[in-house]
C-alpha cells in the first residue's frame, strides 16, 4: 500500500499485460507514469491497438461500471506506475454517487461500450472495395 489509501499503487514493466480482453473487472487504473496500449486480439498475429492511455488518464473502468468482461487487454508500453482502484472501493463510491447522476454516468458508460463494440466489430470486416481499383 501507499500514500494513496485506500487505493494501491503498482508499478509495471514494460511489456507487461495488466488484465486481458474477456477477463473480469476486478479493478480500473489511473496512470501515474508511463504509457499502456489497449489492445484487441493481442494474442493473436496481428494484435491492434485501441489507444494509448497516458498520464492522468484511467482504463478499466467500463467492466466495473456494468460487470461485463474486459473488451480489450492493456498492455503497458513502457516502465509504468498506476494507481489500482478496486471494484469493491469503486462500487462503494458509485453507490455514494447522486442516484441522478449515477444514471446518467451508467448510461453514458453503456452507450460508449455499444459505441466501442461496433467500431472493433467493423474493423474486423473485410472491405474488399477499397482494397481493388474496381473501375
Amino acid at each position: 500500500m501507499s500514500n494513496f489509501l485506500p487505493f494501491e499503487k503498482v508499478e509495471f514493466e514494460p511489456n507487461t499485460v495488466v488484465f486481458m480482453e474477456g477477463d473480469e473487472g476486478d479493478a480500473a487504473y489511473l496512470v501515474v507514469s508511463g504509457e499502456v496500449a489497449m489492445r484487441k486480439k493481442t494474442m493473436s498475429e496481428a494484435p491492434q491497438i485501441l489507444g494509448v492511455i497516458k498520464k492522468g488518464d484511467v482504463f478499466g473502468e467500463l467492466a466495473l461500471f456494468d460487470g461485463r468482461p474486459r473488451i480489450a487487454s492493456a498492455v503497458t508500453q513502457e516502465k509504468t506506475t498506476v494507481i489500482r482502484i478496486s471494484r469493491k472501493e469503486f462500487l462503494s463510491r458509485l453507490a455514494d454517487m447522486d442516484p441522478v447522476l449515477r444514471s446518467v454516468v451508467l448510461k453514458m458508460v453503456f452507450r460508449n461500450r455499444t459505441m466501442a463494440e461496433e467500431v472493433m466489430y467493423k474493423k474486423g470486416e473485410a472491405n474488399w472495395s477499397s482494397d481493388f481499383d474496381l473501375g
